[in-house]
């Protein structure tokens, strides 16, 4: 019998944005290959400020993800925040935590709901009329996102959770994320020991994350052998299973 069969983790490469996507596709394509499937990616939708030939490749290449069977998640707005929007403390305080990557943490309800349109109006110029998750920058929110999402989306994940809307109501799966952006060098190898002894643990369906910086903080060997270690133990589903 396979230990693992009842054994789930979330598999998902954060940040794919339309500045970056040519120097991660290769990436996208060696975790894959390691992990024997496809599996989620967090997008940052905004195209803003860049050439009409370097959107449309973009969304082409997305497309091609998506049919080959990636999960396309939506991942914020821009990704960074503006900072003439009025917040709480607790939102000033994740700016400073995340080099103002939080954009969406401590707004209020108004300033919250017009940026997570502006979001999903990137998401459809995309060309996707759905995300299976919306997952804000660093799990960084607000008091009203969560709802804000749900009233609109099926799926919204926090830093512990991921909240799923049913016709019962709302259900939440214990989701710890394994993430490794922003930590410091000598926290390394701490960080690595933690995720393996998490993923060995038979509570939840934690989640695995990477970012584009992982790979030159963590290096590509580390990434690839801690999928190979998560895929020894668990086995990988997306978030439309939750």
């Amino acid at each position: 019998m396979d230990r693992n069969r009842d054994k789930n983790f979330l598999l998902c490469l954060h940040d794919l944005n339309v500045k970056n996507f040519g120097d991660i596709s290769l990436k996208i394509k060696k975790i894959a290959d390691v992990a024997g499937c496809s599996f989620s990616l967090a997008v940052v939708p905004s195209t803003e400020e860049v050439e009409d030939n370097l959107k449309a490749e973009f969304k082409s290449v997305l497309k091609d993800l998506q049919t080959s069977g990636f999960e396309l998640l939506l991942h914020g707005t821009e990704h960074k925040a503006d900072l003439s929007l009025c917040r709480s403390a607790f939102g000033k305080i994740a700016l400073k935590l995340t080099n103002n990557e939080a954009e969406f943490a401590g707004l209020l309800e108004k300033e919250s709901l017009a940026l997570l349109a502006k979001s999903l109006q990137f998401w459809n110029d995309l060309g996707f009329e759905n995300s299976e998750c919306f997952v804000p920058p660093a799990w960084y929110g607000n008091p009203f996102l969560k709802s804000q999402v749900l009233s609109r989306m099926k799926r919204y994940e926090a830093r512990s959770y991921v909240f799923s809307k049913k016709a019962s109501g709302v259900k939440s799966v214990f989701s710890p994320a394994l993430s490794f952006a922003g930590i410091p060098r000598w926290v390394e190898k701490i960080a690595i020991a933690y995720a393996r002894f998490v993923l060995s643990q038979p509570l939840g369906i934690p989640r695995l994350v990477f970012h584009p910086v992982d790979f030159e903080v963590l290096g590509e060997e580390n990434i690839l052998e801690l999928v190979r270690n998560a895929c020894s133990k668990r086995c990988i589903v997306k978030y439309a299973s939750l």
